[in-house]
This record gives structure tokens, C-alpha cells and sequence, in this order.
């Protein structure tokens, strides 16, 4: 099966086998990994072992349960070359073929939007006091 269609997104993408071994990963998905996406399959690895989740996400062990694409579910991860990040994550199923399933993982990253977010949060802080020590004098 060609998974070429997700090679141009941004976002990391993973198809998984039943038992949750990558079958597939786009290049951004092998770049949070840190891993090289041949070695990433031809290991035979879980996405639970090249992502380590801060939470469990149960998903991931309920694969074979999986009928339709589930809600998304932001959880905190690491890997050996990602520190602390964060992503919004679905799992959909995926049948090529009648015998055969698979399931895709859309893993959007939202850390970047996190640590901006909590920078304008506090810029905007620093300057509503400023503002109020303007009115109090």
C-alpha cells in the first residue's frame, strides 16, 4: 500500500498495524521521533515506544476496538529529541484492502502554539500592571 498522499503534510502522520507497530511515517513524524522512518518500520516499532505519552492514551491499546475516527485528545509527550511537547491526537481507522486493518494517527503539534500563547499572556500582563500603576499615579 502507498501511503505517499501524507508524504507533503506538515503534520506527522503515523499508520499503525492492529497491534499499534508503525507501518508508515511521514518525514515530520520521523523527525519528532528523532528516528529515521525506514528504521522506524523496519524495527517493527509502537508508536508508544518512539512517543512517550506524559498520560496513557488508551487508544493506542484498544486499536482492534477502534470503528470510527476518535475525538481528539491533547496530551503532553517527550522523545529522545523532543522535550516536553504537547499534541492534539486522532486515530482513524483504515482498511486498504477487506482483510486488511490499519489505522492512521493525525499528531498535531501544539506546542509552539502553547509557549506563544503563554509569552502574549504574560507580555499582556506586564502591561495591564504597568497600566494600573499609570492610574494609580
Amino acid at each position: 500500500m502507498s501511503y505517499s498522499l501524507f508524504d507533503s503534510l506538515l503534520e506527522p502522520v503515523f499508520v499503525l498495524n492492529p497491534e499499534g507497530q508503525i507501518l508508515y511515517c511521514n518525514e515530520t513524524g520521523a523527525t519528532i521521533c528523532g528516528i529515521n522512518s525506514r528504521k522506524l518500520t523496519r524495527n517493527k516499532t509502537t508508536l508508544a515506544q518512539a512517543i512517550r505519552f506524559e498520560e496513557p492514551f488508551e487508544y493506542l491499546s484498544q486499536l482492534s476496538s477502534i470503528t470510527m475516527a476518535t475525538p481528539y485528545k491533547e496530551l503532553k509527550f517527550n522523545t529522545d529529541t523532543y522535550e516536553n511537547g504537547k499534541a492534539q491526537i486522532t486515530i482513524q481507522p483504515y482498511s486498504p484492502l477487506p482483510e486488511v486493518n490499519e489505522f492512521i494517527v493525525f499528531f498535531r503539534d501544539v506546542t509552539l502554539e502553547e509557549r506563544l500563547q503563554k509569552k502574549y499572556r504574560a507580555e499582556l500582563e506586564q502591561k495591564e500592571s504597568y497600566i494600573e500603576e499609570l492610574k494609580a499615579a
